[in-house]
């Protein structure tokens, strides 16, 4: 336990700045007059889901809070501003949480990596193949394996995904090209 103190680095759920990230990536989605935050069907984020109507994509609330944060949201559900920020917090904690399951060095790399690696799990983006590649350290291929799937080749309406994937894709390859340079650095002062 005292191992696992010491390696893991501070949670990004408690780091403002991600925070904020994330709100910019999510959006409020649709609010009344008093801001409280309603219910949205994510393939029409910008209108509240109203109870009877189908969702077509996933139901959603707050900056991203889908059912597996909340399991009690329902379409005309509303929640004031303050939970929708607790429940932000909640899931990013989830996820991170999922990303130390799946990335067995998670909290060995640097904040812009783990921002990445989270925003992907997040998203519902990050395959199997691309933990695999992380999880075995083959960083010069992450970010092309990463940019092969369907919310980035076929993304339908949704264009703010592509650029939030791409963004993860930079980090990733800003990190394998770091790694690079280490490794030849280490390699020129061998001999």
């Amino acid at each position: 336990r005292l191992k696992h103190l010491l390696t893991e680095a501070t949670p990004l759920s408690s780091d403002d700045n991600f925070r904020e990230k994330v709100k910019g990536w999510e959006g409020p989605g649709p609010v009344d007059s008093n801001k409280n935050h309603l219910a949205y069907d994510d393939a029409n984020p910008s209108i509240a889901a109203k109870p009877g109507v189908p969702i077509l994509g996933t139901l959603t609330i707050g900056y991203g809070t889908t059912g597996v944060v909340l399991p009690t949201l329902k379409a005309g559900m509303k929640i004031s501003p303050a939970t929708a920020e607790k429940l932000l917090i909640k899931g990013i904690a989830d996820h991170e949480s999922k990303a130390r399951q799946l990335i067995t060095k998670y909290d060995s790399y640097p904040t812009y990596v783990r921002e990445a690696i989270l925003n992907a799990i997040y998203r519902g983006d990050l395959g199997p193949a691309t933990i695999k590649l992380i999880n075995a350290g083959i960083w010069g291929k992450v970010s092309a394996e990463y940019l092969k799937h369907k919310n980035y080749t076929n993304p339908g309406s949704l264009r703010g995904v592509v650029t939030r994937m791409k963004s993860n894709a930079i980090a990733f390859d800003i990190y394998a090209a770091k790694i690079k340079s280490k490794k030849t650095t280490s390699a020129g002062t061998a001999g």
